[in-house]
């Protein structure tokens, strides 16, 4: 999904016109400049939604993938629970069953899902989906592109 897509569909659910959710850019300087949505975010009566993208690619023709999505609610008991039982009741059992609630594929310990992989989390009126190959991968292309020899 594109950010404009993006930024459509959260004007939809939330039923708003889409001047209501913001976006925020920035230059792609590992893709020669170009202004790329970096971010887009909601925010009414406390509850909000944030979704980051990342813009940082070795081809300039790649999708700008979301790597990170972010919803909260104003915190009171009642929503805390409402959150955890919504998430449960759609995403099942949780694979980590502490503090934060965690979902994902691998998780060898029992309090952690492994990383290289998305991860749902449900602190108490927080909910986010992250997926860390994409700063890993960032991360890798910043090295690569600093990477020199020693010239002694």
């Amino acid at each position: 999904m594109t950010p404009a897509e993006v930024q459509t569909k959260i004007a939809q659910h939330f039923g708003i016109s889409k001047n209501k959710v913001h976006t925020y850019s920035q230059p792609q300087l590992l893709l020669g400049g170009k202004p790329a949505i970096t971010a887009i975010n909601y925010e009414a009566n406390g509850e909000s939604l944030q979704v980051l993208f990342e813009t940082v690619s070795i081809n300039p023709a790649d999708p700008v993938p979301a790597y990170q999505i972010n919803y909260k609610l104003p915190f009171s008991r009642e929503n805390a629970e409402q959150l955890k039982a919504a998430a449960i009741q759609k995403y099942g059992t949780p694979t980590v069953n502490s503090y934060p609630l965690q979902w994902c594929a691998n998780a060898t310990n029992p309090a952690l899902c492994d990383s290289g992989q998305a991860t749902l989390k449900v602190g108490n009126t927080d909910l986010s989906l992250e997926d860390d190959r994409y700063v890993q991968r960032y991360l890798q292309l910043l090295d690569d592109q600093r990477s020199r020899k020693p010239r002694l």
